[in-house]
């Protein structure tokens, strides 16, 4: 997957939209257009260097996902201690998630934008314009980096709507 995000962002980066083999025909081959978007960034002003800056972005995201989910575990499920460590080292130490974190996956993008938009609305807490408008665009960020994760992302909205009132 990661290979043909940086093969679709390339040809967007020369020019070349949708077009996974030079001179080929037109492909949509790639499913997030957040991260097409963003790796045709990165050719754009770091060329050969995209391949590590997408390593180094899945790992952000993943560390980004351990910090939020800390943040949910302790305050959300007001958990502590071993508990609450237990299930942050699990999450950055489950092989699955570190092989697609280093791999450059979206994967670990959408894991934490559903884990945003989880934390966004299961705290009770006032529903402010700027909460309404962060859920709104972390679903939006959902909606457009994975198809499942947009889908789940409106699942995680649907059962939320009884706690934020709605």
């Amino acid at each position: 997957d990661a290979q043909v995000h940086l093969a679709i962002a390339e040809a967007f980066a020369a020019g070349r939209p949708f077009q996974y083999n030079p001179g080929g025909e037109i492909v949509v081959a790639s499913t997030s257009p957040f991260w097409t978007v963003l790796l045709t960034l990165y050719f754009r002003l770091a060329g050969p260097l995209t391949p590590a800056l997408l390593s180094l972005t899945a790992v952000l995201f993943w560390l980004a996902t351990g910090y939020l989910l800390y943040r949910v575990a302790r305050n959300v499920w007001a958990m502590r201690g071993v508990a609450l460590w237990a299930v942050v080292l699990l999450w950055l130490g489950h092989t699955t998630i570190v092989a697609n974190a280093l791999g450059g996956l979206e994967n670990v993008a959408a894991a934490l934008q559903l884990l945003l938009l989880y934390w966004l609305t299961a705290e009770r807490r006032p529903l402010t314009a700027a909460r309404i408008v962060a859920i709104g665009l972390a679903l939006g960020w959902a909606l457009l980096t994975r198809p499942d994760g947009g889908l789940f992302a409106l699942i995680v909205l649907a059962l939320a709507l009884p706690v934020l009132g709605a």
